[in-house]
């Protein structure tokens, strides 16, 4: 789509084509591809598990994906953003060459604002290479030269920063060899790792994660827990990119405080659901095939998707506010 459609059409905006064709993404965990709903209505020891043991039948899709403000959240997603999306399309639009894009030619970026010369940075490959040579010191001292998958992935990801100096210049030579995946490959490393650092609990079982997560419970009443249950969602979401991932997590702490002020579990799962879904306009890991195929980066299409990140939380909590 994103270099067929710029051919027919003369003067589109190419990085609002984009992120129009990227904000249909935040309607998915309300529809059949949802992890959340799929995990409810499974049932069985995960869910036991999941839901803090609060669950213990499996919820039917009736109560979730088919429940009548789910149907109203997707409806209106589906009628208003195409009509935001239209309505934002600049008077000057950015025209992209669709040769260009066809031949997935790499455009070195100018280094004229604040993010792009990090990105060209040698201190920040340096502080980067410090943390992981420390935590290696530290995983070989403990356990031996013991190689594992995730160990071998970080050294390879580590020498090939450190052979290039920059990040910009690692993107540059990993670009040049795999071209449009080449954001999956170096991020997912990263993303790893955040999850980690969120969801890795001590020995109480605490993590950042769940820490969030309370913060929002404890300052939720029985009306307005769906909504405080979404934005605690929306906000581990950027930091955990993963639907099924993300409710590992908040499931347990959330499932059972729902519960305590009334709340169904099958309302309280589906605002995790949402809130996962929604800051996916402002988390680019998902967004990295589309624009690797788009030849685009992350800032060009990051205004749009805020702006469509602000009318589609509006809509969400509205009708978890006023339906719920």
């Amino acid at each position: 789509m994103p270099s067929h459609l710029p051919k027919k059409v003369a003067n589109v905006d190419y990085p609002l084509l984009v992120a129009a064709a990227y904000s249909g993404f935040v309607i998915w965990h309300g529809g059949f591809s949802g992890s959340i709903p799929l995990t409810l209505s499974s049932g069985g020891d995960t869910l036991l598990t999941l839901s803090g043991n609060v669950m213990t039948e499996a919820v039917p899709l009736s109560q979730t994906i088919f429940a009548g403000y789910n149907l109203l959240i997707v409806g209106l997603l589906v009628v208003i953003l195409p009509l935001l999306n239209r309505f934002m399309h600049p008077k000057t639009p950015t025209v992209i060459d669709p040769k260009l894009i066809k031949k997935e030619a790499y455009v070195s970026p100018r280094r004229d604002t604040p993010a792009q010369m990090l990105d060209d940075s040698r201190i920040v490959a340096v502080i980067l290479l410090a943390l992981a040579l420390m935590y290696y010191i530290s995983e070989f001292g403990s356990n031996g030269f013991n190689l594992g998958l995730n160990i071998v992935i970080g050294l390879f990801l580590f020498v090939g920063l450190l052979s290039h100096g920059t990040l910009e210049r690692y993107y540059r030579a990993v670009n040049s060899g795999i071209g449009g995946i080449t954001g999956i490959v170096l991020l997912f490393p990263f993303y790893g790792g955040i999850m980690g650092i969120m969801t890795g609990a001590n020995a109480d079982g605490i993590s950042i994660s769940t820490q969030v997560t309370e913060f929002f419970v404890n300052s939720a009443s029985a009306d307005s827990f769906p909504i405080f249950a979404f934005l605690s969602a929306g906000l581990v979401n950027v930091f955990v990119p993963s639907g099924g991932g993300q409710f590992a997590v908040q499931g347990p702490v959330m499932i059972p405080a729902g519960v305590e002020l009334g709340v169904n579990p099958a309302v309280t799962a589906m605002a995790v659901a949402w809130g996962d879904a929604w800051t996916n306009m402002i988390q680019p890991f998902w967004a990295l095939p589309l624009l690797g195929i788009a030849g685009l980066d992350a800032r060009a299409i990051m205004g749009y998707c805020l702006i469509v990140l602000s009318v589609s939380g509006a809509v969400i909590m509205g009708v978890f506010w006023l339906v719920v």
